[in-house]
């Protein structure tokens, strides 16, 4: 049995198949795993993602459970993926955040889109709206946690 602390992982789908040889179940533990990262760690084939908001006795029955065979995602962290939204941004806009994610101006999002300066202004004016954020740098932080860029 492995247990991995995210928190300790940026990366910590890759670390888990890494570090998974040698283990017969690998369990995730975190404080703040974004929907996007509960479902890539789902996906990967990992046995189980608690919550460190678990308790002891909580997470020592996961334990069990994944050594006995079983998988287990925490209920609060499904309900995270559940209620994640699907992506309202265009294309163009996701483009534009990425960008913005790099902490680009917008005079370099429009060269490396090819775009004018209006265009990537209003795109991320969009963008800004649709993710409900109060800033461009908000929105691109905000739609990279929930897997949109």
């Amino acid at each position: 049995m492995l247990v991995i602390d995210a928190d300790d992982h940026p990366d910590v789908v890759d670390a888990a198949r890494r570090l998974r040889e040698g283990h017969d179940a690998v369990v995730v533990l975190g404080r703040r795993l974004p929907a996007v990262l509960v479902r890539q760690i789902v996906q990967s084939g990992i046995d189980a993602v608690v919550s460190k908001r678990a308790s002891i006795d909580e997470l020592l029955a996961v334990v069990r459970r994944t050594a006995a065979g079983e998988d287990h995602v925490d209920p609060r962290l499904a309900a995270t993926v559940l209620r994640a939204e699907a992506c309202p941004l265009t294309a163009r806009e996701r483009d534009v955040l990425r960008l913005v994610d790099r902490s680009l101006s917008t005079r370099r999002c429009a060269a490396e889109l090819h775009l004018a300066e209006g265009t990537v202004r209003n795109l991320i004016s969009s963008a800004v709206r649709k993710v409900g954020a109060p800033d461009r740098g908000r929105a691109a932080s905000d739609a990279r946690d929930l897997g949109w860029i």
